[in-house]
């Protein structure tokens, strides 16, 4: 991996977003077999490096058409400490689902999270001009829902019984963020950050 750049183009008041290398997929299959991690995401068995590998192959053909994939790394340094998404984007009306996760279980609770949340959604409402962003996050994941209504998102519904984990059903929680009330935001957007990352 190349040097960080003196003033990343997608960043929060932490992170900067990067695209992915192939000498990051290591890390994310680690993280992806972390029993902690995956409680927290919708898959239901670890992911290997031989997926892994398919996954890299297949976002690249994907980036920057219906989705957006970055690394998240903390400014200053190179290495991804988690994932963020943006898609499938729905350009005709303006909507795309976000999913997020810190891989660094060490890192929790630091903040990386909301920052990262903060620097696609500046992203995605303000450069790509979409109009609502939306995820879905397990009722269970108390941390994740503090962080997402941090970042502004609103829950607009209960979904009952979304998936089964854990011999159970959980339910999950629809959140999302329009232009207008990220646009209301108190807080500077990426591209208003100034001075050198770190």
């Amino acid at each position: 991996m190349g040097e960080v750049p003196a003033k990343p183009l997608i960043r929060g008041q932490k992170v900067w977003l990067r695209p992915w290398e192939r000498a990051d997929l290591p890390a994310r299959a680690t993280w992806l077999r972390d029993a902690g991690v995956m409680r927290t995401l919708d898959e239901p068995a670890p992911i290997g490096a031989a997926q892994e590998e398919r996954w890299f192959e297949e976002q690249l053909a994907q980036q920057g058409k219906e989705w957006y994939r970055f690394a998240v790394c903390r400014l200053g340094e190179e290495g991804p400490i988690g994932a963020v998404m943006l898609g499938p984007i729905d350009w005709r009306n303006g909507s795309a689902e976000l999913g997020i996760y810190i891989g660094e279980t060490d890192e929790w609770g630091k903040g990386y999270g909301t920052d990262t949340l903060n620097a696609l959604v500046d992203f995605g409402l303000g450069e790509l001009r979409l109009e609502r962003i939306w995820l879905r996050v397990l009722d269970s994941n108390a941390r994740a829902i503090r962080s997402y209504e941090k970042a502004g998102f609103v829950a607009e519904g209960t979904l009952r019984h979304l998936l089964h984990q854990h011999g159970r059903w959980v339910d999950g929680i629809q959140m999302s963020l329009l232009r207008d009330e990220w646009t209301a935001l108190p807080r500077p957007k990426g591209w208003e950050l100034g001075g050198e990352p770190g």
